[in-house]
This record gives C-alpha cells, sequence and structure tokens, in this order.
C-alpha cells in the first residue's frame, strides 16, 4: 500500500490530530490515517522547542513538509531553516501568502505550495504526489531507518522504522550499521498487521534474530549493501551555513551533526563563514553512519537558531 510521510511543522501542535489516530509516542509523536488511497503518517515533534532533536527526526523521516505560518517567532524561524537545510519539498498553510513568499524569498521553501487547513483537503493534497515520492525514491537496494526497539516477552527483539527505499521480506538477512553485524528477520508487521513483506516508504516493525537489544541504537541502519554508506568517527563536510547562522563554524568548536535519527557531538577542524560554503573535517564522539554523498544537517545548540546549515558527505 502506498505510504506518505509527513513532517507537521506547527507551533499549536492540533493539526496531526486532525490528520490522524494516535500511534507510538516518544520525543516525537505518529499519527495515522489509512483508507483506499493509501497510508499518511504525520509527524508531531512533541518535546520541540525544548529540544531540538525531534524536529530534525521528523524532517529525516519524512517525505515531505508541511509547515504552518503562525506566530512568526525565534523558533518558527528555525523550523523554517530547518525545513530548508532538509531539501523536502513541501506544503504551506498561511493567512498571508504574499508576506511568506517575500519572507522566503531566496530560499527553497519559497516553492512550497500553499494549501488551506481542512483535514481531508490536506490527504487528498499528499496522496496526490505519491507518484513524485515513488521517482524520488527509485533506488532499489533496502534500507530501513531504526527509530524506536525494545523486547517483546514471548516475541524477542523488535525494531520500528521506515523502509527507505527497498523492500524487506521475512527471513531476508541484513546488516545493522554502524555495528556492522548480520541482523535476521523473523517478522514484519505494517499497520499491526502481519506480511510477508514491507515496501518502500512503509512504517514497519521487525522482529530481529541475531542481534540483542544493546546492540541497537536510535538511527541505526539495516540495508542489504553496507558498502554504500560511510561508517566513522572523522567525516568530511561540504558545508553550506545558512545565512541566518550569527556564528558559522569556527576551528576547534564543539557542534552537532545530525544525519537519519543521528545526532552526535563533533569537534571542528576548519571554519565556515555565516552564509558560506566550505569543506570542514569533524572529529565526532563515536561512529556515524550515512550513505556515501548523503546529506547532514549542522547544529549549534547554544545558538539561536540552534540549525546553521547542512552539508554532504565527501
Amino acid at each position: 500500500m502506498k505510504t506518505v510521510n509527513v513532517a507537521i511543522l506547527d507551533a499549536e501542535k492540533k493539526l496531526c490530530a486532525a490528520l490522524g489516530k494516535k500511534g507510538t509516542a516518544s520525543d516525537f509523536t505518529l499519527y495515522n490515517f489509512k483508507n483506499d488511497s493509501g497510508v499518511l503518517v504525520a509527524y508531531e515533534p512533541t518535546t520541540y522547542p525544548e529540544k531540538l532533536q525531534p524536529l530534525l527526526y521528523l524532517l529525516w523521516l519524512a517525505d515531505f513538509v508541511l509547515l504552518k505560518v503562525g506566530q512568526v517567532d525565534k523558533y518558527f524561524g528555525e523550523c523554517l531553516i530547518a525545513a530548508e537545510c532538509s531539501g523536502k519539498p513541501g506544503f504551506v498553510i498561511t493567512d498571508n501568502e504574499e508576506k511568506f513568499r517575500a519572507m522566503t524569498k531566496g530560499m527553497a521553501v519559497n516553492g512550497y505550495l500553499k494549501i488551506g487547513e481542512n483535514a481531508d483537503e490536506i490527504k487528498r493534497a499528499f496522496f496526490a504526489i505519491e507518484q513524485k515520492i515513488e521517482t524520488r525514491n527509485s533506488k532499489p537496494e533496502t534500507r530501513i531507518l531504526i527509530d524506536h526497539y525494545f523486547d517483546v516477552k514471548g516475541v524477542g527483539l523488535v525494531a520500528l522504522g521506515k523502509v527507505e527505499h527497498g523492500k524487506i521480506e521475512v527471513h531476508d538477512e541484513l546488516t545493522l550499521l554502524p555495528q556492522g553485524k548480520k541482523a535476521g528477520i523473523k517478522s514484519i508487521q505494517v499497520q499491526d498487521k502481519d506480511v510477508k513483506e514491507g515496501g518502500k516508504l512503509e512504517r514497519v516493525g521487525l522482529c530481529l534474530k541475531g542481534v540483542e537489544l544493546k546492540d541497537l541504537e536510535k538511527g541505526n541502519i539495516l540495508t542489504a549493501d553496507p558498502s554504500g554508506y560511510f561508517v566513522g568517527e572523522t567525516i568530511e563536510i561540504q558545508c553550506t551555513l545558512s545565512n541566518f547562522s550569527k556564528t558559522g563554524i569556527a576551528k576547534d568548536g564543539t557542534y552537532f551533526i545530525s544525519a537519519g535519527m543521528q545526532y552526535l557531538a563533533a569537534k571542528a577542524g576548519g571554519s565556515v563563514a555565516p552564509g558560506a560554503t566550505g569543506k570542514c573535517t569533524f572529529s565526532l564522539e563515536k561512529k556515524m553512519v550515512i550513505a556515501k554523498g548523503g546529506r547532514v544537517i549542522l547544529c549549534n545548540p547554544n545558538g539561536m537558531p540552534r540549525v546553521i546549515g547542512f552539508g554532504n558527505i565527501q
């Protein structure tokens, strides 16, 4: 079944509840809606703005962003920059489109399509763009991004996540990264139903064998082709910093790098000015896994905005 994953950036945190039934909840919450057109999964950053990480998690899990313009304050600005740095397409809900276009002139989010706040209209709009998702995520290699995991009595180790591309089948053996361990798939659930396979963009519950609870972390990847990933503690990034970043990147400064569900402290080996581009090497607090050539979001939790730019792995 076709699935659309949407990051809902709404300061009032009311839209998600109107779009679907509440599901898995932690520092971010999922809301699920299903009809004959497919499944819509709406993600809400529950503990944002107190914590930055949930906002970033949503943007990595989402195929699209839905931005609601409310009070234009520092947090709305931060959401705007984060959405820009994610590179994800989206829609905007606004009472003043002219003001929004002027505010975002020169930014990719300026291209967000205007949409109304009616829940049925929103659902129709996202189901109508399924084909664009199919085209963008056409890689055949299986990759699952893990966002929750736990032991279930009588069942075993269960991991929840999103099939980013490819598909996963019962009895598949995949590699867990960055650990490098083999993990077998004992069973699969989609929308709380047992299935034999999980398809592209679907959220899946996987019963795993060959790995233990202590082996897993949020942001781990299950893949059929580990050769396509960077795994390490030193990373070179082609950085693009936001014009709204007040401090940029300073040599020997500590920053945080967000990739997938990972959010790791990193020491900068060089400097990049606000609004500029440049290569910089970072020493990470522990191993990170990311697709070769993949995108990261750069953060400075001591500043505002805390999101300062993005980059690509070299």
